[in-house]
């Protein structure tokens, strides 16, 4: 694989925003490859129905099937820019992470009030006409895993050299873009050698 110029991960706890804000730096860097890894995963959790139970309760997936998921995600050839949602997840994905892929890494987390997250989670469900998305499952459990790692994850980032911005993802979607952009942007300078 090709090096990367920059990659960027976004993290944030579930109903964080992490999707718009991939859509939204997409539609800013059209050639930017960005991938999605509940997306990457769902027809593999689709085909094992351990993976199936493990998710509904609220749980993690295995590591080595995420990091795996993540390495076939990704082309040989691939553009200056790569923008993955919600990667890593756990401390052996970060140390996967930040020690295996190359270029200027830089991690953006998400941050929310636990009961704007659970809100926003209820919201969602509530939009999908009562239907919830798999992982909306067992949201306090999600929110708890996902912030019971977090600092490990961004310790283990961190030691490999990862940049890491936090955002408050309290205001709106297109002020919460307008903070990611701005990071994204002078990111990219540091990446090119160029001061932002």
């Amino acid at each position: 694989m090709e090096d990367l110029l920059m990659i960027v991960t976004i993290l944030g706890d579930p109903g964080s925003g992490k999707g718009t804000q991939v859509e939204m730096i997409q539609a800013r860097y059209r050639n930017a490859l960005t991938i999605g890894m509940s997306r990457e995963l769902e027809p593999i959790v689709q085909r094992q129905p351990d993976l199936q139970v493990m998710r509904n309760n609220g749980g993690l997936l295995p590591d080595h099937v995420v990091i795996e998921t993540f390495r076939r995600a990704l082309p040989e050839a691939i553009p200056e820019l790569a923008v993955v949602e919600g990667f890593p997840r756990t401390a052996e994905q970060a140390r996967w992470f930040g020690f295996n892929l190359q270029g200027h890494r830089v991690a953006i987390v998400l941050s929310l009030k636990k009961e704007t997250a659970l809100g926003r989670i209820a919201e969602r469900k509530i939009a999908l006409s009562g239907a919830s998305r798999k992982d909306d499952q067992h949201p306090e459990g999600r929110l708890a895993i996902y912030r019971a790692n977090l600092d490990v994850i961004l310790a283990k980032l961190r030691k490999a050299g990862v940049i890491i911005h936090r955002v408050d993802a309290e205001p709106s979607k297109e002020d919460v873009a307008d903070q990611v952009l701005l990071i994204i942007q002078r990111e990219m300078g540091v990446a090119l050698g160029v001061s932002a």
